[in-house]
């Protein structure tokens, strides 16, 4: 409401004393309008405000938008692009979620949030995630180890589906902009950006693992308690790099991190740094607060022949020494390997290559079959690839409603996606996690605005 103007004359006015009267009550109101105007302009208003254009954040846009479709919906993202890691991920195919139908066996796919993951993937699974995409058009395929992704094999793909219902739906964004700060201002939430402040009923906090930092600040005045964030889902880089010739290559192995049970079987991918591939994501996911603590010097051991028990592989060298003594060992040794591979696992085990089993000494038979079922490598550093760098770590559990994903010490502040401490390993189910917590989140965020009208 505007402020009513009084015959007072503005202090800046009374310095042209020898203007006429007239002109003088002009200024005046000037003067006062303008002040008026500084004071009383409105600030923008939004019924949600999202904080992060990820998977998270823009999906549960979309999600209100659609249960709520009156709803008036800001979305904030610090970078020049929304959506870069579905963009990124899956090597530009965007594994959009995993085909494993028993949610039990689902939820142990994350290291941390089994339970919560547990108990969301029934109110909003991948078989939901699926149908909701269909709905878009969007198709989808499942390649054999269970990931699914959309049926033109291009994350570019998922990005127009969800950029299309953003449009359809009225939803702004604002790229190049980060949030400031946050407070709570008669029953609204007050956000701030660099150059501007919005007012909302609810706030989403959905930005990713690399924010957790930054979040933690902004929701300092609140108590909110934070799990630390360190990497996960990373390669080894291993200081012997002696197998640097094989990269590229991979196969069907086993990976242990010596002195625990972190254990994991699949196609090995050997690099020029060390070795990667899902065995090494899944153990670095699993052990990833364990690793940090070692400051990544570890060991790994590999079996080679994960099919093989080391006194089986024993027995079958002393078979071919006794009743194979003048052929060729590299000639005559498993299959399942690749010749190459095996021809450097017989020299990292002190065995010459053109050697036949009759002249192979007990001693070099013994390591031999050590290297193939127990080889020992020293880890020293990770690598970690930006566009799809994954944390543990954020927002604790019991900070969240979990039927809602409201903070409970914040009425009508939100969170979902990678910012909450939940992770999953490769083939999905990070982004599963992305879209469960996020319907969670936009009903919850929907329930509250209905409360609060």
């Amino acid at each position: 409401m505007r402020r009513k103007r009084t015959e007072k004359i503005h202090p800046t006015v009374k310095k042209h004393h020898t203007l006429p009267l007239v002109f003088e009550q002009f200024l005046n109101a000037f003067y006062d309008l303008a002040a008026d105007d500084y004071r009383m302009s409105p600030l923008k208003k939004y019924d949600l405000i999202v904080c992060g254009a990820g998977a998270a954040g823009v999906f549960a846009a979309i999600r209100l938008a659609e249960i709520r479709p009156e709803s008036r919906i800001l979305v904030l993202e610090k970078s020049p692009r929304m959506l870069e890691k579905v963009k990124v991920s899956g090597g530009g195919r965007c594994n959009i979620t995993n085909a494993e139908g028993d949610y039990d066996r689902f939820a142990e796919a994350y290291p941390r949030g089994r339970h919560f993951m547990r108990k969301a993937l029934r109110v909003f699974g991948p078989r939901e995630m699926l149908d909701w995409l269909q709905e878009k058009n969007l198709d989808t395929h499942t390649e054999a180890d269970g990931r699914i992704f959309p049926i033109s094999n291009s994350s570019a793909s998922v990005i127009q589906c969800f950029a299309n219902q953003m449009t359809d739906s009225g939803i702004e964004v604002l790229l190049k902009t980060a949030l400031k700060s946050i407070k709570y201002s008669n029953n609204e939430i007050e956000v701030a950006t660099e150059g501007e402040t919005y007012l909302t009923r609810t706030l989403l906090i959905a930005s990713g693992g690399n924010s957790i930092q930054p979040v933690k600040s902004l929701t300092q005045p609140f108590g909110i308690g934070f799990e630390e964030p360190v990497p996960s889902l990373f390669t080894f880089n291993c200081i012997d790099k002696s197998f640097t010739k094989l990269m590229g290559l991979a196969t069907d192995a086993e990976v242990s991190i010596a002195g625990t049970n972190f254990c994991e079987r699949g196609p090995l991918l050997i690099t020029h740094w060390g070795f990667s591939g899902p065995p090494v994501l899944r153990c670095s996911a699993y052990a990833a607060r364990y690793l940090a603590d070692k400051s990544y010097h570890f060991h790994v051991k590999i079996c080679w022949l994960p099919d093989f028990r080391q006194d089986d592989l024993r027995k079958l060298f002393l078979e071919q020494k006794q009743n194979s003594g003048k052929k060729m060992i590299k000639n005559s040794l498993p299959e399942l390997l690749p010749a190459r591979l095996r021809e450097a696992i017989m020299l990292r085990a002190g065995c010459d290559i053109t050697m036949n089993w009759a002249d192979l000494p007990l001693k070099t038979l013994n390591k031999l079959v050590e290297t193939f079922t127990a080889d020992s490598w020293e880890i020293k550093g990770k690598t970690t690839f930006k566009e799809e760098f994954v944390t543990c770590g954020g927002i604790k559990l019991n900070e969240l409603d979990p039927g809602s994903m409201m903070l409970k010490k914040c009425p009508g502040i939100f969170a979902a996606g990678e910012i909450i401490d939940v992770d999953g390993i490769t083939g999905g189910f990070n982004f599963q996690n992305a879209w469960t917590s996020a319907e969670i989140a936009a009903r919850g965020i929907s329930s509250f605005l209905q409360r609060s009208v």
